[in-house]
């Protein structure tokens, strides 16, 4: 049995573009994951320090997928950051995300522009 590609010269440029920008791609989503989580634990609210200390950063690099997850390991994260029937919330993981998620749009937008 025989496969043969053709326009594979077309389709190795296609690649090399692909593999450049993405490259490129996992510094801009760890420095805008280092950078949310750095405002996650602004925003928090201090009592104790515990909330601010563990809200954790993790990145997720695969063979095609590139991300940063902010996570609140405290056990009453939720709490302060919904609120519950007796008290209101503090959120402080969604003002980081909704803030630091234009700033990773627009330097994302201008990788793929080039």
């Amino acid at each position: 049995m025989n496969i043969s590609i053709s326009g594979g010269e077309a389709f190795e440029t296609y690649l090399n573009t692909q593999i450049k920008v993405s490259e490129r791609a996992i510094p801009v989503v760890k420095r805008n994951g280092a950078a949310m989580q750095h405002l996650a634990m602004k925003y928090a609210p201090v009592k104790t320090g515990y909330l601010k200390r563990n809200i954790t950063l993790t990145h997720m690099i695969g063979l095609a997928t590139f991300s940063s997850q902010i996570d609140g390991k405290a056990n009453y994260d939720s709490y302060q950051e919904y609120g519950t029937r007796f008290m209101a919330g503090t959120p402080h993981i969604r003002p980081a995300f909704i803030f630091q998620s234009k700033t990773f749009i627009n330097e994302m937008e201008g990788l793929v522009k080039d």
